[in-house]
């Protein structure tokens, strides 16, 4: 690509005469653009030029160039006639006026090879830039020269062309733009499934929003129906002015401008005597300045609301993370919004697409079209079997494509939002090995089968010897989940020279082909630096790949835990008992399960209820993790002192154990649940990873709860906002029991297995680490812990107030 950039823009200039033989200019430039990506934007202007052979004048009539930080919309309708047709280049703003420049995010050119697409030639930065170049390799310093400068002003000097600066798009450059109140919707339309809309609320709705007024309906599908946007031909612009001409002399020497070069600012702007509004568009015709004012076209039905072609991510991008984003991926979803928060699921599916089936469901004197998915895998389950029995297929097809923050996060100079290095998804074969392939998931009833999700940390390095022991832990999980699916991630760690080879062919003698996982899969996540991932990154990865509606996470093997030999059978029955009363109450349902820690060698992991009672009358009964070492709370210690009581002691008002013999109402759990998002210091302190079965088929129509309610990647810990999600679960609607006859316990045969997860030389495993990704990082990284918290804690509410006013009729 290189090559070929540097000779198109040589190629009015002999080779013999370049400053550099060609060779050497391309890796000099080469090198450059590999250290220094963002450079490329210098180059825009001149990319009809390099990629002419590939957009031959008989195919294409025009070309743009954008950038990476923007979400589009129906950008086809917002190009009006005159665009098409009338002017060379047109160049989209967001209503700063006050200057004339070709933006970055969006400037279309006719595609002109003798004329448009020379205009960059005035600029030797790249008409000549094997000189620039020269300078750099004999000492010079490298000048950035932004692209929205000297092409700015090249088009402004050349005579034989038009160019419209139209207003048309939005950004969040400013705070009282409505995505930090409101948000923005995102909608695919029902009729043509490649067709996406962008839409918010006008100003004045939204002020009615924020001064308590009613809002007005969030009708998601407006465009569908309103004629005036149904009609490409009839310009979203309305003149409201003739075509002024632009004649000051006035001398400007700075208008907002400090990106770019200082000699070009002044050539660009606009005299403050201009009268140029938010409503201005501005234009260069044959070399003079024209502007015109106009106004919005109002939809008839739909008043409220307004769209724009794309929208240009200036100040989010620095603080949303990637995980904030799973909702875009799910192609099922039919509208989906865009705030502060991240993106939030608001409608789902359409049915345009061809794997959901919709049933007519009849409520009183309501009906609604309900979307029944085949799997939250989005595929059909039968698919699974004819895949596995194929050798030209891969199952990672068949897999979520989301990312997932294992480790290594990062705080930039700018200190704007954190980073993640290490990042993996399933779709990585190098580090993510499927060492069983769940052979009989074909089998796999969606909407009553349970799908158990299982992640366990092995750090091969300190035990080498142990890994058959870990493998028994799992099995023993497994051999208690046999006739229903699950999903296992296991984590191999081991440090930097040390094989990973023994332990993955022991992995896979283990899984392979072993009857107890002929409904797993089970895949091996490696790392080869000694390091502890992310738990909650692992739980989202194995969360994700559940092919049922209900699943079971949040099992701590780390600890030594095992589910109860009545638990399998425990959650089916509840099922079939919640399936029920959700049709009957519209409440999706999660439940609890107990789990507990036995301090005496004479009980075993298949202990039954009665039992567990009369040890726990003997006192030999405790919390899994009061078995774990005590923090050291010193002056130096980053762990902020909790309190004395157990968390359920906390939230219940009385003991734990208490609790789960003799519990209380569902409605005072689900209202103490709700309370902890208004709670950050308790939900930071929770000492367990709360065990949850969970009915994936969550408050929105045809959306999955695992797209709305995840656990948070980078809070990778033994205690880091444990409590979370089960909070927000409750803030979404959902109506909490505890799973009863049904529990987890470890031993002290099985907590041996694990005794290192107390040693403090491995990151995460120790309890009294916290959220130990940010809290070796400084107190920059507390605080943005602490934000990432609040944002997560707000997106119930956020999501709930949104709801409330979506008009979900079309679905």
């Amino acid at each position: 690509m290189v090559d070929l950039m540097v000779t198109r823009m040589l190629s009015e200039k002999p080779m013999e005469e370049w400053a550099i033989p060609r060779k050497r200019l391309v890796s000099l430039v080469a090198r450059h653009l590999e250290s220094k990506p963002y450079s490329m934007v210098e180059y825009k202007g001149a990319l009809g030029h390099v990629y002419q052979e590939f957009i031959p004048t008989s195919k294409y009539t025009h070309w743009a160039y954008s950038d990476f930080d923007m979400l589009f919309g129906d950008l086809e309708r917002h190009i009006s006639k005159d665009e098409w047709e009338t002017f060379d280049v047109t160049t989209y703003g967001y209503g700063d006026q006050e200057r004339l420049f070709v933006r970055g995010q969006f400037t279309m050119h006719r595609n002109d090879p003798e004329v448009v697409n020379q205009l960059w030639r005035p600029c030797t930065y790249m008409s000549e830039i094997d000189e620039r170049f020269f300078g750099v390799a004999n000492g010079e310093k490298y000048r950035f020269e932004s692209g929205e400068g000297c092409y700015s002003v090249a088009i402004l000097q050349n005579t034989d062309i038009s160019v419209k600066y139209a207003v048309r798009a939005w950004s969040d450059a400013q705070q009282i733009e409505s995505i930090y109140s409101q948000g923005i919707f995102l909608t695919r339309s029902l009729n043509s499934p490649n067709r996406h809309v962008l839409s918010r609320l006008k100003e004045d709705a939204v002020e009615d929003v924020l001064s308590g007024n009613s809002a007005p309906a969030l009708v998601h599908d407006w465009f569908e129906y309103e004629e005036e946007y149904q009609d490409y031909t009839m310009d979203l612009q309305v003149p409201t002015s003739e075509l002024l001409p632009i004649e000051s002399d006035e001398v400007v020497e700075e208008c907002r401008l400090g990106w770019i070069q200082p000699e070009y600012r002044g050539k660009i702007c606009v005299p403050p005597s201009v009268p140029v509004t938010n409503q201005t568009n501005l234009f260069y015709i044959r070399g003079k300045r024209y502007m015109q004012h106009f106004r919005w076209r109002n939809f008839e039905n739909t008043p409220h609301l307004e769209t724009a072609p794309y929208f240009h991510f200036m100040n989010l991008k620095r603080n949303f993370r990637e995980p904030q984003f799973t909702p875009v991926l799910d192609p099922s979803l039919r509208a989906i919004l865009l705030a502060p928060q991240g993106c939030i699921p608001l409608l789902g599916p359409a049915s345009n697409i061809s794997t959901p089936e919709f049933e007519n469901e009849h409520k009183g004197d309501q009906r609604r079209v309900v979307a029944r998915l085949p799997s939250p895998l989005g595929v059909e389950m039968e698919k699974w079997d004819v895949c596995v029995a194929r050798n030209d297929c891969d199952l990672r097809e068949m897999l979520p494509q989301v990312s997932y923050c294992l480790s290594g996060l990062t705080l930039p100079k700018k200190k704007y939002g954190i980073k993640c290095s290490d990042m993996l998804s399933w779709q990585d074969p190098s580090r993510v090995v499927i060492v069983s392939n769940a052979p009989e998931w074909n089998s796999v009833s969606v909407d009553s089968d349970v799908t158990l999700a299982l992640t366990v940390q092995i750090e091969v390095a300190e035990h080498r010897d142990s890994i058959s022991q870990w493998i028994d832990l799992v099995q023993e999980n497994l051999q208690r989940w046999i006739e229903a699916p699950s999903v296992v991630i296991i984590h191999l760690s081991v440090k930097p020279g040390v094989t990973q080879d023994k332990s993955i062919k022991a992995l896979q003698d283990a899984f392979t082909g072993n009857p107890l996982a002929k409904k797993s899969l089970v895949a091996v996540v490696l790392s080869n630096d000694g390091s502890i991932v992310s738990r909650k990154a692992l739980m989202n990865m194995a969360i994700d790949a559940a092919p049922s509606r209900w699943f079971m996470s949040g099992l701590e093997v780390e600890r030594g835990l095992v589910i109860s030999t009545t638990t399998l059978d425990r959650a089916t029955q509840s099922i079939r008992t919640a399936t029920t009363e959700t049709d009957s109450t519209s409440s999706s349902k999660a439940f609890f399960v107990p789990q507990f820690g036995l301090s005496s060698t004479s009980f075993s992991t298949d202990i039954s209820m009665s039992s567990l009672t009369s040890a726990n009358a003997e006192g030999l009964v405790e919390q899994p993790w009061e078995f774990d070492k005590t923090c050291n709370r010193d002056e130096n210690s980053t762990v902020v002192a909790r309190t004395e009581d157990a968390p359920y002691e906390q939230w219940w008002g009385h003991g734990f154990l208490k609790s789960l013999f003799s519990f209380q109402s569902k409605d005072h759990l689900d209202s103490r649940l709700r309370q902890l998002l208004e709670d950050a210091d308790r939900l930071y302190d929770f000492e367990e990873s709360p065990i949850l079965l969970v009915d994936n088929e969550g408050p929105r129509p045809g959306v999955w709860t695992n797209l709305l309610v995840r656990e948070v990647d980078e809070f990778a810990g033994r205690r880091c906002f444990n409590g979370l999600r089960m909070a927000q679960l409750a803030g979404f609607g959902y109506r909490f029991s505890v799973l009863e006859g049904a529990f987890a316990v470890s031993t002290p045969s099985t907590r041996e297995i694990s005794l290192f997860a107390n040693n403090p030389s491995l990151p995460g495993y120790w309890k009294c680490e916290g959220c130990f990704l940010f809290h070796r990082m400084g107190p920059d990284m507390i605080d943005m812990r602490d934000e990432i918290a609040t944002a997560e804690m707000a997106r119930p509410g956020k999501a709930l107030m949104l709801w409330e006013n979506v008009e979900a009729s079309a679905l």
